[in-house]
């Protein structure tokens, strides 16, 4: 312990505080390591002598976790560009900028945090930081309607949550992973990793334990007005931001457009551009139901058990359908037989 001591006195950059992160295995892949170099703790928060030390930092409204603990969620998370993210508690907006290294400036990012201080200090010190493809929501995590969300790949909670924050787990992409720190039926608050295998299936291990402070209701007094975290309508300039399944589903139509003998040929790309894609939901072609099928209730007990998905083929049997209904447009609209 002493030694530990000795040596976190040495932590006063941080670079550092990364190589410190790195020496105990708390970082441990190249990305995760580069991220946190990227982004400068001590930028997102008054100076302080401990900023850099493996350790929670507070001054007045502004709140940093221990570095350590946002390592070790970011191990477990193994984002890969592209991944939507959702921070609760997002606060100064530092886990979002490093967040924003990992998963790239054209994903969707949206930071929830319930204090409109903390609201205005993170905007101010992202812009500052070039990171502007955070949406920063100010609400508590208990306004947000998953019924008029989107579902994201990782979602973060960064206040110590209860079984009436469990909805968030239902706002999981089918393969996407929750971080956050929840109490157990002991009443044991533990940092946990939370995977949503299928529809109704989750697995969730323990990390370690931690101390969070609680969520809060931000309305107590007031009716509640629901909080919508919706994905963009498809346009040219949001394409890159869109699953994998859905640009290629695009580029396939496009692709069969170009080909004279195609009855989709007939249609002028612009409407294509203009009026179909717009019309296709983010997660249309993704495993999981679409957003609009989800609901908060009816949630399982979190198990061990591990299976594989049998919605295998879900993306191509959409895309197919998909395909043969711009076919029937094009006939329809041209009276073409072939």
């Amino acid at each position: 312990m002493a030694a530990r001591l000795a040596f976190q006195g040495e932590v006063t950059t941080n670079d550092r505080m990364v190589d410190y992160l790195a020496a105990r295995q708390i970082l441990a892949t190249e990305k995760v390591i580069h991220a946190f170099r990227a982004v400068d703790r001590a930028f997102f928060i008054k100076s302080s002598a401990n900023v850099y030390l493996d350790m929670p930092i507070r001054e007045g409204v502004c709140h940093l976790s221990a570095p350590g603990i946002y390592g070790l969620a970011f191990e477990a998370f193994q984002f890969a560009e592209g991944h939507s993210f959702l921070n609760i508690g997002s606060g100064t907006g530092y886990l979002s900028a490093v967040a924003a290294q990992l998963i790239g400036e054209r994903a969707i990012h949206y930071a929830v945090e319930r204090q409109r201080k903390l609201v205005e200090h993170a905007r101010a010190k992202l812009a500052a930081a070039g990171v502007g493809s955070v949406q920063l929501v100010h609400s508590d995590c208990f306004a947000i309607e998953p019924s008029m969300s989107m579902r994201f790949d990782r979602i973060y909670v960064g206040a110590g949550a209860s079984d009436d924050a469990r909805f968030l787990m239902g706002m999981l992409e089918v393969g996407g992973v929750l971080v956050g720190p929840f109490e157990n039926e002991m009443g044991q608050q533990k940092l946990i990793r939370c995977e949503r295998l299928s529809e109704e299936e989750f697995v969730q291990h323990d990390l370690m334990s931690v101390h969070f402070q609680p969520l809060v209701y931000k309305h107590r007094t007031s009716p509640v007005v629901p909080v919508s975290l919706c994905a963009p309508r498809w346009s040219p300039r949001w394409h890159q931001s869109f699953p994998p399944e859905h640009r290629a589903v695009v580029m396939t139509v496009l692709a069969l457009h170009a080909r004279e003998e195609c009855i989709l040929s007939l249609l002028p790309k612009e409407i294509l551009i203009e009026f179909v894609f717009p019309q296709i939901e983010y997660n249309s072609f993704s495993r999981s139901r679409s957003s609009s099928a989800q609901s908060s209730e009816g949630i399982p007990e979190l198990n061990d058990k591990m299976r594989t998905s049998s919605e295998d083929d879900e993306v191509h049997v959409r895309a197919t359908r998909f395909l043969r209904r711009a076919v029937r447009v094009a006939r329809a609209l041209f009276g073409h037989s072939t």
